[in-house]
This record gives C-alpha cells, structure tokens and sequence, in this order.
C-alpha cells in the first residue's frame, strides 16, 4: 500500500514541478528578453552557483532571525555550465 502511495505522490510532485517550470517560462518569454536567458532558462547555469546563492540568503535570513546560522559547505566545480532553470534549483536545494 505504501508503494501505491508514493508512486502517487511522486507523480502530483512532478507533474507540479513540470507545471510551475512550464509556467514560469511562459511568463518570462513573454516579457523584453533578458541577458544570458532563453525565457526562464539560464544559457549557462552553474548549479554551484546557485547552490552558494541559496545558502549565503539562507544564512542571512537565519542570522536575522535567530542569531546564528550553521556553516554551508558547497562542493563542486564553480566554472561547469549548462543550461537550465536556477529557481528549479533553488527549489530543490
């Protein structure tokens, strides 16, 4: 019964991610074009970036809040590339 569950619910989540990426590429194709974007698509994307990104906002907004914040330690290739959507991977991260 679990399996049924989760199979279920894997489904919702991606067919809500695949809408909200669908949607906001909609939206912003539609909008005056923006340097080193293809609608929501950023040309190229570095996952480390937006990983670091997310983690300073995040230790900022912790700091504020409570005071302190844990160390954040990012690993990967800084320079690696492709193209994708970076609020997906804020997103996820």
């Amino acid at each position: 019964p679990h399996l049924a569950v989760d199979k279920q619910l894997d489904a919702i989540f991606l067919a809500r991610i695949g809408l909200r990426v669908l949607h906001e590429h909609y939206i912003r194709a539609v909008q005056p074009p923006r340097q080193g974007y293809a609608g929501a698509i950023q040309l190229e994307c570095s996952p480390v970036a937006v990983c670091e990104e997310a983690a300073a906002a995040t230790r900022q907004q912790l700091q504020q809040r409570y005071g302190a914040a844990p160390p954040v330690e990012v690993v990967g290739e800084r320079g690696h590339s492709f193209a994708f959507v970076p609020g997906h991977v804020r997103a996820v991260v």
